[in-house]
């Protein structure tokens, strides 16, 4: 009987500890309110909604590709777009713009407005003649910053990047360019440049993971990967790249796992990337599963197909694992996707993803070269 008894106690003591092990493992994993992070296994896209699919037609219409948008200390939606005519209008007119999303759903009430026409950066430039492009756009600690690249003459290659930002809510930016000119000495004079914010609420705040609340995010596109980089929020005011960092392997909460060195940027841990050549435009940050969801686009054959895979990331730096695909069978055209950090319900479940279609269409108010809105189911 005393045998029987120790062999129980200690068995209760296995379960114990092993058990004690299992909540550990759960309660690091809990929000705040103590439930546990679900897992996301898929993603279902809705169907896509152009601008000037609403009852206000022809009026409501809008060119334009990028749509790139973060959500600013005002609580305004604000985007960016290439090659877009004013609202209401049709035809390409600026080569960078500044916008206002107001009423922001994919159902017709949606309506935009121009906040910057940005006149300093318009034209072609010299000496290579290419023009002046948006990539990505963040509002943090009260200030807007957007990357600029310029791109070259045959409509692919981008050649360097700068960081502009504004101090008044978007009514103007720094640095401007020379008139007539490209940035003599741009922050990143090459192919190689962060293009996209990882986003994390209103004004990069609700922020935390992943020493979120002391770095700014951005991915990062070279010739042949891509990688992520950061930068102190103390330091992107200051538009040097020196202040930049870049991922080059390992646990990416720690400094080691950081280069100044550009060169050294290795890819995101992204199979989907090493096999197709999808790439991400950006990143955004899910409360609701403490992961990140990429939306990946693959583009082979210009602007006539496209293939689209959601990804879930457990960090800024991967590893990363599609959830999700449309577009395949039926090509629309569709790329540079975004996803919409105000457009967060539930804290991610759902949410919307801006993005056009291919340039040739430019001249028809009611084709794919519009704003186009594609709401997002994550399940669980």
């Amino acid at each position: 009987m005393l045998r029987w008894w120790l062999w129980a106690s200690l068995a209760a003591v296995v379960v114990g500890v092993l058990a004690g092990e299992a909540s550990y493992r759960v309660s690091a994993r809990h929000l705040s309110g103590g439930v546990p992070f679900p897992a996301v296994t898929g993603a279902t896209y809705g169907t896509p909604w152009k601008y000037w699919q609403t009852p206000m037609y022809p009026p409501k219409t809008v060119n334009g590709d990028g749509w790139n948008t973060t959500w600013d200390r005002l609580g305004r939606i604000v985007t960016l777009c290439d090659d877009c005519s004013s609202w209401n209008a049709t035809g390409a007119g600026n080569n960078i713009k500044l916008n206002l999303l107001t009423n922001f759903a994919a159902d017709g009430t949606t309506v935009g407005s121009d906040l910057n026409v940005m006149p300093s950066w318009q034209g072609g430039r010299t000496p290579s003649g290419g023009t002046f492009k948006w990539n990505g756009i963040t509002s943090v600690q009260g200030v807007l910053y957007a990357l600029i690249t310029i791109l070259s003459t045959d409509g692919i290659h981008t050649l360097n990047a700068q960081l502009v930002k504004s101090t008044d809510d978007g009514a103007s930016f720094t640095p401007v360019p020379p008139a007539g000119a490209q940035y003599a000495s741009p922050m990143w004079p090459s192919t190689s440049f962060p293009y996209s914010f990882v986003q994390y609420g209103q004004n990069y705040t609700g922020s935390g993971p992943d020493n979120s609340g002391i770095y700014v995010y951005a991915i990062m596109g070279t010739p042949i990967v891509i990688s992520t980089a950061r930068v102190l929020k103390t330091a992107i005011a200051n538009l040097n790249a020196a202040d930049w960092s870049y991922y080059k392997g390992g646990d990416g909460n720690l400094d080691a796992s950081w280069s100044s060195v550009i060169s050294d940027a290795v890819e995101i841990n992204n199979p989907l990337y090493s096999s197709t050549g999808a790439f991400f435009n950006n990143m955004q940050y899910l409360p609701r599963y403490g992961k990140y969801f990429a939306q990946a686009v693959l583009w082979p054959g210009g602007g006539d197909s496209s293939s689209w895979y959601g990804e879930i990331c457990d960090h800024p730096w991967g590893p990363c694992v599609q959830v999700g695909s449309t577009f395949n069978t039926n090509p629309n055209g569709f790329y540079l996707p975004s996803i919409a950090p105000a457009s967060l319900i539930n804290g991610g479940q759902q949410f919307t993803i801006t993005t056009a279609g291919n340039y040739v269409d430019a001249g028809n108010p009611t084709g794919r070269y519009t704003l186009t809105m594609i709401p997002v189911t994550l399940t669980p």
